[in-house]
Order: C-alpha cells, then sequence, then structure tokens
C-alpha cells in the first residue's frame, strides 16, 4: 500500500466513525493508528502503536507509544477535530496546556487532531505543521488527499533515531526531560493504583506500590511519594549513566542484563536498578526507561570524557539545575567548588597536625573521616588525593601514594540522601583510585544512601530476600557507623533550608540515650523563646549531628580520643550572631578547645556564608 492509498483509506474509516455515536476524539483514534502503522508498511517498517493507560478525571499522557521493528521510536497524541495543535493557544488552566507539559518532554511525538500533523522533538516543532485538503473529515472528498510534505512527515516521524550526544550541555538538555518524564509517569501509577487499590485490586497486580512500600522498608522510611517518585527517576537514569561509564551497551541489552553487568563494579546501583525494574514491564514507566536508554545510548561517552574536565561533577551540578531546579532549591543541593573544598582539607589536616596530636594528619591510620552530606564525592576526593600527595611529598616518591591512599580509603565515610549524586561520588572515586593504581576495597567503599538524620538506632529489617538485604544493609551499615564508629573528622557543605521543621529526624525529634532528650536540645537555651525556631533550619540539623558524632558518641573512657575531633563545615553563618542560637554558641564554647571563622562571602554581598573549623578536648572542657 502506497502513502496515497494509505491517506484515502484513512479519510473513508474517519469519515464512518466520526458519522457513528461516541466522542469525536475517540472515533479519531483508530483510523489514525491504523494510518500510521499503514505508512509504516509503506516504507518497509512494522508499526505497532500501543496504548497508554489513561488515568481517570482526564489523563495528561500520550495517548499511543509507537514501535518500529520492536523499538520504541516516539508518541502518538490524538486529538478532537478542530482542536488547536499550537500550544501558545491553551490557557494555563486548561488540560490541554497540563498535558502540554508532558508532551513537550518527548523526544519524538507525532500530534494530529485528524486533519492537521505535527512533528515535536522536546518541545520545539520539527517542520511546518501540514494539513490534508480538508478541514472537515466528515465532508471530505474521497479520496483525501495532503501535501507531499505530509508524507515526509510521516516519514522522519518513524524513522527517528536519536543523535549522537558530544557534549555535557546536550546531555543534560537531553536527560533533564526525560528523567521528568519518568518521575511523573511513576507518580502517575501511583495513583492509578492507590484507585485500583480501593476498589479491591489484587496486592499483586499493584506493582509500583509494592516497589514504594520496599524503598521505605529497606531505604528511607519518611518517603512521600513525591520523593520516592523522584527517588525512582534519579537512580534509574543515573543507574543507566554509570552503565554508559562502564561500557555496557544500553542500545541492545535488556533491562536486566544491564542491571546485572552494573553490579559487577556498581554492586548499590546494580540491584537496586534492578529492583525498581524487574516488575514493571508492559507500562508507561517501562516505555519511559526503555527510551531514556535508547536515547543515552546514542551518547559518545569517550569523547565526552576527553573533552569535558570533571565532567561526573559537572553533569550532576547541570542536571540537578535543569531536571528540578525548584526542588534543587529547596533540598539546598548546591555544591562547593573544589579550590574551597580543598582549602576546608588542608585546615582539617593542619588542625589534626598542630591541635590534635596526630602529627601525620589525615594521613593518620588512627583517624576516621565522614562526609555526612557526601553529593557527588568532592570533600572525599579532596582528602584522597591530599593523603595521597602528602605521602608522596614525604616519602619522596609516588610510590607511597597507592598505599596511602587506599588506607585512608578504608577510614572515610561518606552518606547521601539521594542516589543521583550518590552514584557520580562512587564513579567519580573508584575512578581516582583505580587511575592511581589503588585496588578497592574487598568490601566496597564506606558510601551509603542513607539519611544522616535518622535514629542511628535503628537496625532495619531481617529476612528479607537476597537482593533486597543488599540493599538495606546500606541503611545498616550507616547507622552502625554512626553509632559505632570512633570519628575524629566531620567535614562537609551541609544543605541549606530555612522553616525546616519536621525534617530534622533523630536530631529534632528523637531521643539520646544518654540525656533521654532529642539531641537538638543541646541547641537550645533557657528563656529564648520563639526565637529558637531558627534552629528549625537543615545545616543547623547537621551542624548538631556532627558535634554528637565528633563530640559524644563515642565519648567514653576506653576510647581513645573518644570525644576528640575536628569538624569543619562551610554553612550559612548566621548561627554566629543571631538571636535564636545563643544555645548553640554556649555549646559550641563549651565544647570546643580551638575554633576559627573563615568569611568567604565575597566582598560587598550579603549572607556571609563560613568555613568553620572546631576543636574540642575529650573532656569537652576549653583548654
Amino acid at each position: 500500500m502506497t502513502f496515497t492509498e494509505a491517506l484515502a483509506a484513512y479519510g473513508r474509516e474517519a469519515r464512518t466513525r466520526l458519522n457513528g455515536p461516541g466522542e469525536p476524539e475517540a472515533a479519531l483514534i483508530t483510523p489514525v493508528t491504523h494510518l500510521v502503522e499503514q505508512v509504516g508498511h509503506s516504507l518497509g517498517l512494522t508499526v505497532v502503536a500501543h496504548s497508554q493507560v489513561a488515568e481517570q478525571g482526564g489523563a495528561v499522557k500520550p495517548d499511543f507509544g509507537i514501535r518500529v521493528n520492536g523499538i520504541l521510536i516516539g508518541h502518538l497524541e490524538v486529538k478532537a477535530p478542530g482542536t488547536s495543535l499550537d500550544p501558545r493557544t491553551y490557557s494555563r488552566s486548561s488540560h490541554n496546556y497540563k498535558q502540554w507539559q508532558r508532551l513537550k518532554e518527548l523526544p519524538n511525538l507525532l500530534h494530529t487532531n485528524g486533519t492537521e500533523f505535527r512533528h515535536w522533538s522536546y518541545g520545539e516543532p520539527q517542520g511546518d505543521p501540514v494539513s490534508v485538503h480538508a478541514s472537515n473529515l466528515v465532508r471530505a472528498p474521497d479520496p483525501l488527499t495532503a501535501p507531499d510534505r505530509l508524507e515526509l512527515v510521516f516519514s522522519d516521524f518513524l524513522r527517528w533515531s536519536p543523535t549522537i550526544i558530544t557534549t555535557v550541555s546536550r546531555l543534560v538538555e537531553t536527560l533533564a526531560p526525560l528523567a521528568r518524564l519518568l518521575r511523573e509517569e511513576v507518580q502517575d501509577a501511583l495513583t492509578e493504583e492507590r484507585r485500583a487499590q480501593r476498589a479491591g485490586a489484587d496486592p499483586s497486580s499493584l506493582p509500583f506500590l509494592g516497589i514504594r512500600a520496599d524503598w521505605r522498608r529497606l531505604l528511607f522510611p519518611q518517603a512521600t511519594d513525591a520523593e520516592f517518585s523522584d527517588g525512582f527517576a534519579q537512580t534509574v537514569v543515573f543507574a543507566l549513566l554509570l552503565a554508559l561509564d562502564e561500557g555496557i551497551d544500553l542500545v541492545n541489552l535488556s533491562l536486566h542484563d544491564v542491571a546485572q553487568r552494573l553490579e559487577a563494579n556498581h554492586t548499590l546501583m546494580g540491584r537496586t536498578l534492578n529492583l525498581l525494574t524487574e516488575h514493571v514491564r508492559n507500562t508507561a514507566v517501562a516505555r519511559a526507561i526503555e527510551l531514556i536508554s535508547r536515547v543515552i545510548g546514542h551518547t559518545d561517552w569517550p569523547r565526552l570524557n576527553a573533552r569535558t574536565q570533571n565532567l561526573h561533577l559537572h553533569l550532576y551540578e547541570d542536571f540537578l539545575g535543569t531536571y528540578d531546579p525548584d526542588r534543587r532549591r529547596k533540598s539546598g543541593s548546591y555544591y562547593t567548588p573544589v579550590p574551597v573544598v580543598d582549602a576546608m582539607t588542608r585546615l582539617t589536616d593542619l588542625a589534626l597536625k598542630e591541635y590534635m596530636n596526630k602529627p601525620k594528619g589525615l594521613r593518620d591510620a588512627n583517624v576516621s573521616i565522614v562526609d555526612p552530606a557526601m553529593g557527588t564525592g568532592t570533600f572525599p576526593l579532596s582528602i584522597i588525593r591530599h593523603v595521597g600527595e602528602e605521602a608522596a611529598l614525604v616519602h619522596r616518591g609516588a610510590g607511597a601514594k597507592p598505599e596511602a591512599m587506599s588506607s585512608v580509603v578504608d577510614r572515610l565515610y561518606g552518606i547521601e540522601l539521594q542516589s543521583g549524586p550518590f552514584s557520580v561520588a562512587e564513579l567519580r572515586i573508584t575512578r581516582a583510585l583505580r587511575e592511581a593504581g589503588v585496588a578497592l576495597p574487598a568490601n566496597g567503599l564506606n558510601l551509603f544512601v542513607a539519611d544522616t538524620l535518622e535514629d542511628p538506632t535503628v537496625a532495619g529489617e531481617q529476612n528479607l530476600p537476597f537482593t533486597a538485604q543488599l540493599i538495606a544493609l546500606q541503611r545498616q551499615q550507616a547507622n552502625r557507623m554512626k553509632r559505632e564508629r570512633n570519628v575524629q573528622v566531620c567535614i562537609g557543605n551541609p544543605p541549606y533550608k530555612d522553616h525546616a521543621g519536621g525534617m530534622g529526624g533523630w536530631i529534632e525529634n528523637g531521643t539520646d540515650s544518654k540525656t533521654s532528650a532529642p539531641p537538638l536540645h543541646a541547641f537550645r537555651f533557657a528563656g529564648n523563646g520563639v526565637h529558637e525556631r531558627h534552629l528549625s533550619n537543615l545545616y543547623t540539623y547537621f551542624w548538631r549531628w556532627a558535634t554528637w558524632k565528633v563530640f559524644e558518641s563515642t565519648n567514653e573512657p576506653d576510647i581513645t580520643d573518644g570525644g576528640n575531633g575536628v569538624i569543619c563545615f562551610i554553612t550559612a553563618s548566621g548561627y554566629l550572631a543571631g538571636p535564636g542560637f545563643k544555645g548553640m554558641r554556649k555549646y559550641l564554647r563549651r565544647t570546643c578547645s580551638n575554633g576559627w571563622i573563615i568569611n568567604v562571602t565575597p566582598e560587598g554581598m550579603q549572607s556571609p556564608n563560613g568555613v568553620f573549623g572546631l576543636f574540642a578536648d575529650e573532656c569537652g572542657v576549653i583548654g
């Protein structure tokens, strides 16, 4: 069948169905999908249109996923006859506007109201709209005809293939909308399954509610639907990027095979990818993941890596700023410049040597270090580099570097709440160690996807399936480190979020067994009243966690240096003089023997930040 014959058959079928009962938009769906499939046949392609699951109350999904020769290549959206296909005409409160926010994230979309056809990629028109030679399909002539350009529109749509990605900016521009699409598909799936659950559906037919329950049970007990959906999307996207970095074929391998191969060097991300995706086949989420795999699988990773310094660091920062800038702002996820991090590392090393009786500083085998808000791993990397370089300097040869770096890796810990930056941190640190000739620890790096502010006494569930056990182990190991490990250095850039009441976890609302009160109470001041609302900030919670961990958690007579340590944070400086922080200042004066404050705010700017180094003796008395 030629294109001309397929178009004529479409005109006749559309006329028949539009003359029958039912809604005009629904009447168009079958003729349009037949047209797409028949045009594909005329091009020598096997085309199958897969209907998307519509959400009650007005779906915002595209109507169909289009598969060509077994590969998902794009989406088809059918509107009612006469509906505008120009997004500029949609009012912000309309269904079409809301739906367009989803449609514009798609890399390959065919949009039609029956007479007009538009081809889009990421919300950008791919050529001019083309209309058939009829304004009304019911009264259209037989045979229906159209300009020759319409065949080209269909051909471009059906023969679409991802472009080769060679720059970070292009990769971010490609990834961010697809990650948002995946996040929204997961959110929709949860909504639909809850509706089905209320209607009495079999729980075994509700995979996303089951996965969400596993996510909460294994990693983040307090995760909301929105947080789970975001975590799902970021985990999948960055697990696939890790696979790409490992040279795993994303285009031709199944997702299960990708996850299995990823486990070889990135156990957590490989197993988590499998946990999140193994039960969601034949869903809109699975099709979104398939599309993401295909698109990023066309990245020229070696070329990208060769031409971009600090590729992995910039990739996540740029991604987060494009993917969800509001979420980045609300979560306080901002990353510290490497020169500032290196300066903080040197300051900490100097303090250990001059004030903590540790002549080797960070190279001391008895000094354990934690970054409680690790992000993409810039602080751990700085420490590893510093230790290696100093060892080479002291021993007058680069041959000393691997042993020193291996030593510090065994006592270096990092905790990160979000799987996206965690995967980047793991990748960056693993690569740096390999390049330095350092063997990875047999049990892996001490990096955890976990909540720093969670109650450290929580042990996690027992009797879990094998895969689930390995994922839950992250949370368990993080909490064991909090409880038991004698840490002398806490360094990092905690997140900033004001009005964060209820987000402080154990620090804010838990009970310290030594005081029978929430740890944050140590920063309160009698009679300070409403001013203490300013303590409800994420950076304050992290300050309190750091002081508890370094100065209190292992401050026992039988533990050497159990109450001694260094905290070096870059944070907002409001606590230095603000009336709400009287109790915090009193605590620091009472507990710490030495302290330095460095104002790193550019001259003339407001809201100064500082780099802090605070040091305590084992009695918690200045002296």
